[in-house]
């Protein structure tokens, strides 16, 4: 016969188990119906790409609101970056042209936004965002301490942002290494041959080194892609190795979106970093 003390003990190990669970599914399940539903909105705004008036709507509007940047990494010069917009400068800023545009889908063409930008959060799942009280949430599957956030307050009675949080890609410098610059000279290697001229067998492409072009940093977007020769136009040499920008693209100063040959008919993509495009 079951010793009772084993099964007492069984029982109450169970239910401390439980009770250590109570407090997320809680967290998850307690959002005030009204900020439930006004978070679902401003995921499916930006999910479905709605104009930046009808983003902005979810601002304050009469006081300012902060954006947090988080690096991914824990290192010398890596640091958490705040900026407050007050409500004026709330639509320009998250519109083309302003210095958060990327966040909330203002970054076009072909690479598009960066993974952990707040739109591409919004689109990676349709799943309502996680609960943690005081008005956070955090992406589906997220922890509780995800630099990428959503925080809410209460304006006049209305449900508003108060703090955006996201997270960024931070490359330290390393010491005695200057990253490489891209020139705009575009005849440079064109006598050797190709296979002495792609990316792949170079240092800065295997470590994944930012590049630069006129002070301007890239870095390496995603996969690299098999392109027709036919989209794409000479920008450039980095070393030996030909950089190109898409035939046919109107850019203002710098390209959003560079391409680097690493094998015959195939590119990698690298982006303006830190979502520049919308500074430019």
């Amino acid at each position: 016969m079951p010793d009772p003390r084993v099964r007492l003990s069984l029982r109450a190990l169970l239910a401390a188990s439980l009770l250590s669970l109570l407090p997320t599914v809680a967290s998850t399940q307690n959002a005030p119906p009204e900020l439930r539903r006004r978070m679902d909105a401003f995921t499916r705004a930006l999910r479905e790409m709605e104009p930046m008036e009808r983003i902005a709507s979810f601002f304050p509007r009469g006081s300012a609101w902060e954006f947090v940047e988080t690096p991914n990494r824990k290192a010398p010069g890596a640091a958490v970056l705040r900026r407050r917009f007050d409500p004026a400068s709330t639509l320009p800023a998250i519109s083309e042209g302003g210095p958060i545009c990327g966040s909330f889908g203002g970054v076009t063409g072909d690479v598009g936004a960066a993974e952990t930008a707040l739109v591409m959060q919004a689109m990676a799942s349709r799943r309502p965002w996680r609960y943690l009280g005081r008005g956070r949430f955090v992406p589906p599957g997220a922890s509780a301490d995800s630099p990428g956030f959503v925080e809410w307050r209460r304006e006049h009675g209305a449900w508003v942002i108060g703090r955006i949080g996201e997270e960024y890609w931070y490359q330290p410098r390393l010491i005695g290494r200057e990253r490489p610059d891209v020139t705009r000279d575009t005849t440079v290697g064109n006598g050797l041959p190709l296979e002495r001229r792609l990316a792949a067998d170079t240092r800065w492409f295997r470590d994944s080194e930012p590049i630069n072009i006129a002070g301007r940093r890239y870095i390496k977007y995603g996969l690299p892609r098999t392109l027709d020769d036919s989209l794409l136009k000479r920008y450039g040499t980095l070393g030996v190795v030909p950089i190109f920008k898409e035939r046919g693209a109107v850019e203002r100063g710098s390209p959003s979106v560079i391409y680097v040959l690493v094998a015959p008919g195939e590119y990698q993509p690298y982006q303006l970093f830190g979502n520049s495009i919308c500074r430019e």
